[in-house]
């Protein structure tokens, strides 16, 4: 496309020199030639951009990899923190879970009809089944339910282990019963979740 040669089909003969192009013929040839290496290079230059999108497709798979990165280690930081804050509890034994976990949750109570009951217990009763973890806890904790010396009530405690998947905890029952005449006046139950495995 670039060259139109005309060309003498006159043999050669032996021992005759090739002829030589004149000085107008070998410029022309030669201005052909930079065109063409010209035209070369833009061809070349064409190809590298053409694959651009490819190097541009790798840059963006970079860039995603590296949003992932970052979203995952801001999510763990973010972890560590939130345990962090709690990470006494966590280490605890079961028992001193169960301790903390409860007197937490009798502060929930405090402004409800079950914590008005609670308010009148003069003497309790705690007790578990024999054969679950948490009849050796009770022995090792110290329930935080405050005993009223002018109260009226006997809070009996019932605490059952519980297992749900990989989560352990207890639940709390509470019977109260009054001292004057052994009557019930009232029971609930609330679970307390303890953390996973032990």
């Amino acid at each position: 496309d670039y060259f139109h040669f005309t060309a003498s089909l006159t043999p050669l003969k032996a021992g005759e020199p090739s002829p030589r192009p004149s000085p107008a013929e070998d410029s022309t040839t030669r201005r052909r030639c930079r065109k063409l290496g010209k035209s070369i290079l833009d061809r070349s230059s064409l190809l590298n951009r053409s694959s651009s999108p490819f190097s541009t497709l790798g840059q963006r798979g970079s860039s995603h990899v590296g949003i992932v990165l970052l979203l995952s280690s801001l999510a763990l930081a973010a972890l560590i923190a939130l345990v962090g804050f709690n990470q006494r509890y966590w280490l605890l034994p079961p028992p001193e879970k169960f301790e903390q976990s409860w007197k937490a949750d009798l502060g929930l109570l405090a402004n409800t009809k079950q914590g008005e009951m609670l308010k009148r217990v003069a003497k309790m009763r705690i007790r578990s089944d024999g054969h679950s973890p948490a009849s050796d806890w009770i022995e090792k904790i110290k329930p935080p339910i405050e005993k009223n010396k002018d109260g009226d009530l006997l809070a009996d405690v019932f605490v059952i282990h519980q297992i749900d998947g990989h989560r352990y905890g207890v639940i709390v029952q509470y019977e109260f019963i009054q001292l004057k005449d052994e009557n019930k006046v009232g029971e609930f139950a609330r679970t307390l979740w303890l953390g996973v495995y032990y």
